[in-house]
């Protein structure tokens, strides 16, 4: 084989590889004859068209994924083009994601258009359906996402129950999330994550109702190096943006979290936060950490609130 070939097949190689190549249209996984209306489940083909490759461009029309959602694999790209929709159908899950990124790594996902169920759902227990849920992943960027009308939040950024493991370097930026029923965004446990420039609106239907909620599930979880930069929070039911330590008590796990530029209105409260239980306190001493905020505007009198029966044992700074 000649030199030049063999650096040709190396340089194609390297493109399939790092999903450097011209996206595969998943549109040519679907059976003939395929709707365009959006009322067809074609999750299994979908599905099919990413499990077989890196770079994909979803259709350019609205498809129905049912309950299973989509689950994304490492090393991915998911192009949506300006047509393009998932919508989710309507069930009574307690509990479902639109998108799955779930102990995966370098993961990218670009104009993503996603809608819930909260309107059609079947059930009526649970809080756990989102648009993406990005759970024990590394490297993982959603670009200008617009996700509205989920049972539960529009993203969630936690732990795989397994793995036990928290994300790290996770990015979000540009989009709405709107008319979500829990929360616009749920962080629960991460190193790394920078979300700016984005808009989270009308969150409302069951607590905690916070653009952004920044709460883990126990103290061995992580909420470190947070930016949260450049968001505009409007009319969520409680607060545009929450931070809750309750169950941090005992943590040895530093805090880190840096809010910018946040702007709220219409929300009953812009910025809240709650430390620990004051009974709990004593426990809570040695937790280390800060969170910084910095240009905060809001319509409210008091535009910070702390919740009341708590004392915040970590750095709380406002400029």
């Amino acid at each position: 084989m000649s030199k030049f070939k063999i650096i040709v097949c190396l340089s194609f190689l390297f493109l399939s590889t790092f999903g450097l190549a011209n996206p595969i249209d998943l549109t040519k996984y679907l059976p003939k004859g395929y709707d365009t209306t959006g009322k067809t489940d074609y999750t299994s083909y979908l599905q099919k068209g990413l499990d077989s490759n890196d770079n994909v461009l979803m259709p350019n029309f609205p498809i129905l994924v049912n309950k299973n959602g989509l689950k994304l694999s490492s090393n991915q790209t998911i192009n949506f083009q300006s047509k393009s929709k998932l919508i989710m159908m309507p069930n009574a899950e307690t509990n479902y994601g639109i998108l799955h990124i779930v102990k995966v790594k370098n993961v990218k996902v670009i104009n993503p258009t996603l809608v819930g169920d909260r309107d059609k759902h079947t059930g009526t227990k649970g809080e756990w359906g989102m648009g993406i849920s990005i759970l024990s992943s590394q490297n993982i960027q959603i670009i200008n996402p617009s996700i509205k009308n989920c049972w539960g939040d529009g993203i969630y950024i936690g732990e795989d129950k397994t793995l036990k493991q928290p994300n790290v370097n996770i990015k979000i930026s540009g989009g709405i999330i709107d008319n979500n029923r829990r929360n616009g965004i749920s962080v629960i446990s991460v190193k790394g994550l920078e979300i700016k420039d984005i808009e989270i609106c009308n969150t409302n239907g069951v607590n905690p109702m916070s653009g952004i909620d920044i709460e883990p599930n126990n103290n061995r979880q992580f909420l470190q190096n947070i930016v949260l930069s450049n968001i505009k929070t409007v009319n969520n039911k409680n607060e545009g943006v929450k931070v809750y330590l309750k169950y941090y008590v005992g943590s040895k796990n530093e805090i880190s979290i840096d809010i910018e530029n946040l702007n709220d209105s219409k929300s009953l409260n812009g910025l809240t936060y709650s430390g620990v239980l004051k009974e709990d306190f004593l426990k809570a001493k040695n937790m280390k950490g800060y969170i910084k905020v910095k240009n905060f505007k809001s319509d409210k009198k008091n535009q910070i609130k702390k919740h009341r029966r708590t004392d915040l044992p970590i750095k709380f700074k406002v400029n």
